[in-house]
């Protein structure tokens, strides 16, 4: 609680909407434990550890198939669209080495 106390000082406080969503995230987070320890119970510690490693799989993917859902409907240079690069994303937030956010034409090869 300390750190947090003192990151709010400096830094300020997250605005509403970015802490309803860390609620949400630990309300999923809460539920993944939640299932975790009751697959132990339920299959056995040996498969519930290798249910839990799957997650490492599954999440990546679903993760995918979301961004490109979510991408087919922003528009057009927007971040998330599926046709930018890591590269692209570095130019746009000026982390590219010699480039600048002012710079931001995308990387093609």
């Amino acid at each position: 609680m300390p750190f947090g106390f003192w990151e709010i000082k400096r830094k300020g406080s997250l605005p509403k909407a970015r802490i309803i969503m860390s609620r949400v995230a630990g309300l999923f987070l809460g539920v993944d434990f939640t299932a975790w320890n009751y697959s132990i119970f339920y299959v056995g510690a040996g498969i519930g550890a290798i249910l839990l490693n799957l997650q490492v799989i599954v999440v990546p993917m679903l993760s995918a198939i979301f961004d490109k859902w979510l991408g087919k409907k922003q528009k057009t240079g927007d971040v998330g669209n599926p046709e930018d690069t890591i590269e692209d994303e570095l130019v746009r937030e000026g982390l590219a080495p010699g480039h600048s956010p002012d710079e931001a034409e995308p990387i093609r090869d």
